[in-house]
């Protein structure tokens, strides 16, 4: 289309259309234009250099496309009122420039996807106005710029999935007192969680960990810190294939009385006779301990758990005595996880399990060899609900129930 003749256009929206073709040069004569939306459409090539006069630019929108290619980050920093840039997975190359920092309006950042080549720049920390910051699944070779904890208006930071992103966690980020969601997980980040996250009060996501648990692999270490009370709007909270100890989950989780999601995967807790669930707010709907060396036997408390949706001890091999009667009170359970679980033994389900009726899915393997002969409870068959039952491997003996 000729675009020059239309001298008053502010807004051009084609996100989500089949529109094709490469961006007309046409399109630098609008002058007025604020807003340009081309998300998700088949438009290719890099932007026309008459772009580069745009200076009422406030929105631009190339994600998912392969329109943009590297000069566009650098259109960017030249529009002064830029105040949202959606930019994920655009083929996005080179560096990231620190005339960035000069946007002061910009309120939103996304970058996922994208491939560049150097260090975050400091300078990010000047943009006050910004609320949203997001470079997930990123190739990017870089340490975190203290100067991120200068956002005073940051709600929420996703450096997650990259996974040459090292160095500590900056103390610094506990000034981001308006954060809600931080995603920092998979990546090579080490030492410790930072006391000062205890300040963060209107956190509700916290997402940590690395992507690997060889022994070489750089990890967060240490434990999970007290303060993690203090957070009381945290609904989620996820720390995966970290090297804690082993630690104690701390009591002041539990006064966490809004977490609802609670994975604690591949890390290295004590805990024995059950004395870890004291510290699991009751809340808790998604509860995953999945490999994190717990001991004992399962509490008889958990069944006060009425919230459960998903429980997973997977991989908990210490555990013992198999599930305890009380199961049968978590009328909320869908998911239930008990794979590579060798010393549960022929204890492992009580007949109690038929009473869950809203649970889809049940697995229960062992990677060795249970501690006992191990039978399916006839009550299996009440569960109507279900969808998947997983037994490989799980030593079971005698006929399957008819009531399946």
């Amino acid at each position: 289309p000729e675009f020059s003749s239309l001298t008053l256009l502010r807004i051009f929206d084609v996100s989500q259309t089949s529109i094709t073709g490469s961006i007309p040069s046409t399109l630098g004569a609008l002058t007025l234009l604020e807003v340009l939306r081309l998300d998700s459409t088949s438009v290719v090539g890099p932007l026309p250099a008459s772009m580069s006069v745009l200076t009422s630019m406030r929105e631009l929108g190339f994600s998912y496309t392969s329109s943009a290619g590297f000069q566009l980050l650098g259109y960017l920093a030249g529009w002064p009122q830029m105040e949202v840039a959606d930019l994920a997975s655009c083929g996005l190359t080179g560096f990231i420039p620190s005339e960035l920092g000069q946007l002061v309006s910009l309120r939103k950042l996304v970058l996922d996807g994208n491939s560049f080549a150097q260090q975050l720049p400091s300078e990010l920390g000047s943009l006050g106005a910004l609320t949203e910051l997001s470079l997930s699944s990123v190739s990017l070779s870089s340490t975190i710029p203290p100067q991120l904890g200068q956002l005073s208006a940051l709600e929420y930071l996703r450096l997650d999935v990259i996974t040459s992103l090292t160095g500590r966690i900056p103390q610094e980020l506990g000034d981001l007192h308006a954060l809600r969601q931080l995603r920092l997980e998979e990546t090579l980040l080490t030492g410790s969680i930072p006391s000062t996250f205890g300040t963060l009060s209107l956190l509700e996501e916290l997402h940590l960990g690395s992507p690997s648990t060889t022994a070489n692999s750089p990890r967060l270490s240490g434990s999970l810190p007290s303060v993690i009370g203090q957070l009381t709007a945290l609904a989620t909270l996820s720390v995966r294939r970290a090297f804690f100890g082993p630690s104690t989950l701390p009591s002041e989780l539990a006064l966490c009385t809004a977490l609802t999601w609670l994975w604690l995967e591949d890390i290295e807790l004590a805990g024995q006779n059950g004395e870890w669930l004291a510290s699991v707010p009751s809340s808790v709907q998604n509860l995953s301990l999945y490999n994190s060396n717990l001991s004992g036997t399962v509490p008889i408390a958990i069944g006060s758990y009425t919230s459960l949706m998903h429980l997973d001890l997977g991989g908990t091999t210490a555990l013992s005595g198999g599930l305890p009667t009380e199961v049968g009170l978590l009328s909320e359970l869908k998911k239930l996880q008990l794979q590579d679980l060798p010393a549960f033994g022929g204890a492992t389900l009580p007949t109690e399990i038929g009473l869950l009726a809203n649970l889809t899915e049940l697995a229960l393997t062992s990677a060795d060899t249970v501690a006992g002969p191990c039978s399916l409870p006839s009550e299996l068959g009440a569960l109507t609900s279900i969808s998947s039952i997983e037994l490989p491997s799980s030593g079971l003996t005698g006929d399957l129930p008819t009531e399946l």
